[in-house]
């Protein structure tokens, strides 16, 4: 974990033990990522240089990957414990960069009292098809028959095909082209049913969004600066 420094641990209300890394100085800010990321893999060393130069920026890695450990059975409300360990590290709140899923936990983590004083959202994949949202309880049976098979690699291709929409010779292409990151992504395969867990549950656009009540211009001023 050169480019983020130290890895630090906290510990999550169920025991999990969360990584993560801490650097910069001035507004607290913790990086939430999307599916298959972790502080070694995905944009959160480029994030936090950049975003160091401004904020206290923590970056972690979220439960069952990269060195954050994991307790069974999972739960979105996990998650959100997770985050807020996270932001207790920081200080008891702070803003909030989320990617893709990492929006939803985000949101998430503010409905249920976390204290997240702003947000970014960075391509929240909350999808409708015919006017209605995403189902992905298909999807999740399809990756807990693959994982149970012990074809990690088939539930890395069936997420990338399936869920991002990629196309077949990708997947069939990375394990050759992108052999690192293709080796990430198979290491964190098990959690990509968590990410979808996450993505079917869109109370924080419905009954609780009331609940969300953070500004999201932080960031447009950064940029602005």
């Amino acid at each position: 974990m050169k480019s983020l420094g130290e890895t630090r641990t906290t510990s999550s209300e169920d025991g999990t033990t969360i990584a993560y890394s801490k650097l910069g100085s001035g507004p607290a800010i913790v990086l939430v990522d999307g599916a298959f990321c972790y502080r070694d893999n995905g944009p959160s060393s480029q994030l936090a240089a950049r975003l160091a130069e401004r904020f206290t920026v923590l970056a972690y890695d979220r439960r069952g990957r990269g060195e954050s450990t994991d307790t069974p059975p999972y739960a979105v409300a996990r998650e959100v414990e997770d985050l807020r360990a996270v932001v207790r590290e920081a200080g008891g709140s702070a803003f909030a960069l989320g990617v893709s899923s990492g929006c939803a936990i985000a949101m998430q983590a503010v409905a249920s009292g976390v204290r997240l004083t702003g947000l970014a959202l960075y391509e929240p994949p909350f999808i409708k098809e015919e006017g209605r949202p995403r189902s992905y309880e298909t999807a999740r049976g399809r990756l807990a028959e693959l994982m149970s098979a012990g074809d990690r690699a088939g539930a890395v291709r069936f997420f990338m095909t399936e869920i991002y929409g990629a196309p077949k010779w990708f997947g069939a292409l990375m394990p050759i082209l992108m052999r690192r990151a293709w080796k990430q992504n198979v290491s964190v395969a098990h959690t990509l049913v968590y990410d979808l867990t996450i993505l079917d549950d869109w109370s924080v656009l419905g009954e609780r969004s009331a609940s969300i009540a953070v500004l999201c211009t932080f960031v447009k001023q950064w940029l602005a600066n």
